[in-house]
């Protein structure tokens, strides 16, 4: 599945060199990362289940969120932090 993309929103509690916005999200995520090239994004529900995941080039990761339910998910970028994420329509 292709994770599709915004408006931003960062928070200090997130890694210096990556932001995550549209959060709640509806139906699009956008992820920002300050070093390139290829990066890999898991979106896991609450139970730790792998719900999405995907790949992007540079530095601007857009995934669309459509095929997940209303929730709570955490999304991973490179094996760095996680960030939670709400999915509300």
């Amino acid at each position: 599945m292709i994770l599709k993309a915004p408006d931003t929103l960062e928070t200090s509690n997130q890694e210096p060199n990556q932001s995550f916005s549209q959060n709640p999200a509806n139906d699009r995520i956008t992820i920002r990362v300050a070093d390139a090239p290829t990066h890999r994004a898991i979106i896991y529900d609450v139970l730790g289940n792998v719900r999405a995941r995907g790949k992007f080039e540079g530095r601007i990761g857009n995934f669309s969120t459509e095929e997940l339910p209303n929730g709570i998910y955490n999304v991973n970028v490179d094996g760095r932090k996680t960030e939670k994420l709400v999915i509300s329509r």
